[in-house]
């Protein structure tokens, strides 16, 4: 029975492009001329924070959890 939930990237891979290299955050529509647009606005512009420290740190953060890992420094004695 074939894995339907294997992951294709677009493009294919390519070894020499980080992992860490997201597509930018999808644009919003313009919702201000809208009663609810404030509370919107404050969203998408919560989620943009939210994606741009995603991208930035997201190669970092994978080498450090992977340097301070305990099993990845062998046995301490």
């Amino acid at each position: 029975m074939p894995r339907r939930y294997t992951v294709q990237r677009p493009g294919g891979t390519q070894p020499d492009q980080p992992e860490a290299a997201l597509p930018p955050f999808p644009p919003m529509p313009d919702m201000s001329t809208r009663p609810e647009g404030y509370f919107q606005r404050v969203v998408v512009n919560a989620l943009t924070v939210i994606w741009a420290r995603v991208s930035r740190c997201r190669c970092s953060s994978k080498r450090s959890v992977r340097a301070s890992s305990p099993s990845a420094a062998g046995p301490s004695h």
